[in-house]
């Protein structure tokens, strides 16, 4: 059944859903110490041996599909783990709370997608699942990365030159002496006369040497 899609509205209009049966989803639920994932349906006791053993040498505890951490960088590493874990598995995460699917998606880099599942009375029931990402999405995302990063290189650019100072109404005079005329002419500097600073501030120059005439200091 896994891979069918069925044509069903669940109130946002008629779309196209994956079905998900019930005995391959596994419930996430967030606490404010790590997580628990269980099972939505009972499992075969072989299958539920070989997942806790397997669990529990991945996260220390034999209690199936619950983990804790010890800080919030912790805690979203193992969240990571434990969502990799059912997948591998072959189930899908699952939460019918919008919130929960959104924060989980983002922290294990992957989507909410609402998902259709077969009611034992017939129809369908929808939960939100938490995917993969598409390798297009990737591109997609990866590309809207270079993308932002390239403006943000081009706004720094903008913005380094827009910094810069600049000489607004230049003069042909200047006051007071250099008292070391060959270190100033090495000295690049901008001509006497009003000026805008870095920061936008208006003010006027005549140093000589703190200003450049041309053909002279």
């Amino acid at each position: 059944m896994r891979g069918k899609k069925v044509l069903i509205d669940f109130g946002s209009g008629a779309r196209r859903h994956k079905v998900v049966p019930a005995n391959r989803l596994v419930s996430i639920m967030l606490t404010p110490k790590g997580a628990v994932l269980s099972p939505i349906s009972f499992l075969p006791r072989e299958e539920f041996e070989e997942l806790q053993k397997k669990w529990k040498s991945v996260f220390g505890t034999g209690y199936l599909g619950k983990f804790t951490a010890t800080s919030q960088k912790e805690a979203e590493e193992r969240l990571r783990e434990a969502v990799k874990f059912w997948r591998g598995a072959g189930f899908s995460v699952v939460t019918r709370d919008y919130d929960i699917a959104e924060r989980v998606a983002k922290i294990v880099g992957g989507r909410r997608e609402t998902i259709a599942v077969p009611h034992k009375e017939g129809g369908y029931v929808w939960e939100y699942a938490i995917e993969e990402e598409s390798s297009k999405g990737k591109k997609q995302a990866k590309g809207e990365g270079r993308k932002g990063n390239k403006k943000r290189v081009k706004k720094a650019k903008a913005s380094s030159k827009k910094k810069k100072g600049e000489i607004l109404k230049p003069a042909k005079r200047q006051t007071g002496k250099s008292k070391d005329v060959e270190r100033d002419k090495k000295l690049k500097a901008l001509p006497p006369g009003k000026r805008r600073s870095r920061s936008g501030k208006i003010y006027y120059e005549y140093r000589q040497n703190r200003s450049d005439l041309e053909g002279g200091v």
